[in-house]
């Protein structure tokens, strides 16, 4: 028997637009595009949707004078990928020029990723691709630890999915609280209610 090795196409995000645009991608499908590959999303549970939806008014609140806030919308990173992580927060001049433009942002100031299922995901190759695109800081919020980990100093690391890691992590529980662009949110905004 020969055993033929088969390669796959990679897509570029410009091609990955034109694939939506011409209806071969259906605006609801939840799939993102990740080094080349389209992948699909894990389906949504109520324990992530909820958190989402808490968390969002929370970062609008605290953080929405001067960063635009993404709610599961396209970051394009490079010229193979653009995930949808489920918060960016972008500076709010650099979202009104990516308005004017018709453009995704290339960067942020933060992302976020609120994890329930997909939790090994996001601590390792969500992780790799963002410190990539340098993402200063990344935030994973661990539903099931109730903790948020945060990842800052993104760094070449060969040995990562991207050739990029973070080089601090730390992890806050319930009652600590994160800081970010000079102010600060409480780790259980985050967090389901404690009864």
């Amino acid at each position: 028997m020969i055993v033929m090795q088969l390669t796959t196409r990679k897509w570029t995000c410009d091609e990955y637009q034109r694939l939506a645009e011409i209806g071969l991608l259906a605006e609801n499908e939840r799939i993102e595009l990740i080094q080349g590959d389209i992948v699909s999303m894990t389906p949504v549970d109520p324990l992530h949707s909820n958190a989402v939806g808490q968390a969002t008014g929370k970062l609008f609140e605290i953080f929405g004078a001067t960063h635009s806030v993404r709610v599961q919308l396209p970051l394009r990173i490079g010229t193979n990928s653009e995930p949808e992580p489920d918060f960016c927060l972008i500076l709010l001049e650099v979202a009104r020029q990516l308005m004017r433009n018709r453009r995704h942002p290339e960067g942020a100031d933060l992302v976020v990723e609120i994890s329930n299922t997909s939790l090994a995901y996001d601590q390792g190759y969500k992780a790799s691709l963002y410190a990539s695109g340098q993402i200063p800081l990344y935030w994973v919020v661990d539903l099931r630890a109730e903790v948020v980990e945060v990842y800052s100093q993104p760094a070449p690391d060969p040995k990562a999915p991207t050739g990029w890691s973070y080089a601090i992590t730390h992890r806050h529980a319930r009652g600590q609280r994160l800081e970010f662009a000079g102010r600060s949110i409480p780790v259980d905004d985050f967090l389901p209610p404690v009864d």
